[in-house]
């Protein structure tokens, strides 16, 4: 999908989330996109939950990242 086509969807979901007080789960790749609409970053690993953090603090060389997205 067109990247700002995506920004327009991901923008859409965050506004109905706030508006009718939901949480929404973001299966996304883009650390970029992540870090502006979430709260926090949970990482699984074989359907399990491995780690969890606040997505302000995630930046592409930080420990949580490079130990579960890195190649």
């Amino acid at each position: 999908i067109q990247p700002s086509l995506v920004q327009s969807m991901a923008r859409t979901v965050l506004d109905i989330a706030v508006e009718s007080g939901i949480a929404v789960l973001l299966v996304e790749q883009s650390l970029d996109l992540v870090r502006t609409l979430t709260q926090r970053c949970v990482f699984m690993e074989n359907g399990r939950m491995v780690e969890e953090a606040p997505s302000g603090c995630l930046r592409p060389d930080s420990d949580v990242v490079l130990r579960h997205l890195s190649v």
